[in-house]
C-alpha cells in the first residue's frame, strides 16, 4: 500500500507540473502575437517541464546553445572567435560603391 501511495504522489507531481509548464507555455506563445514578454515567458515554462520532463531539458539547453553560438559568431555554426556579436565591416567595400566618397577617404587617409 505504501509503494502504491509514493508512485501516485509522484504521478499527482508530474501531472500538476505538466499542467501549470503547458498553461505557462500556452501563454507564452499567445505572447507571440500578444503584447508580453513571450521571449522570457516560454523558457520559463521549458524549466518549469524540465523539472520532470527530459525532452524539455534537452530543447532548453538545446536553445541555451544556439543563443551562445549566434551572440558569438553569428552563423549559427561553432567559431573560435568568441565574444563577437557582429561582423567585421571593411570601410573600403563600402566606400567602393560611391567613387566620389572613397575618393574623400583616401584623401583624409593621406
Amino acid at each position: 500500500m505504501k509503494i502504491f501511495f509514493l508512485k501516485s504522489i509522484r504521478q499527482a507531481r508530474k501531472l500538476i507540473i505538466a499542467i501549470i509548464g503547458f498553461t505557462v507555455l500556452l501563454i507564452g506563445m499567445a505572447m507571440l502575437v500578444l503584447p508580453g514578454p513571450a521571449f522570457v515567458v516560454i523558457p520559463a515554462s521549458l524549466m518549469i517541464l524540465g523539472t520532470e520532463f527530459i525532452w524539455a531539458r534537452k530543447l532548453l539547453v538545446n536553445i541555451k546553445n544556439r543563443l551562445k553560438n549566434q551572440f558569438q559568431g553569428g552563423d549559427g555554426k561553432k567559431t573560435k572567435e568568441k565574444g563577437r556579436c557582429f561582423p567585421v565591416v571593411d570601410h573600403q567595400s563600402i566606400l567602393s560603391r560611391n567613387s566620389k566618397e572613397k575618393d574623400l577617404f583616401e584623401r583624409q587617409i593621406e
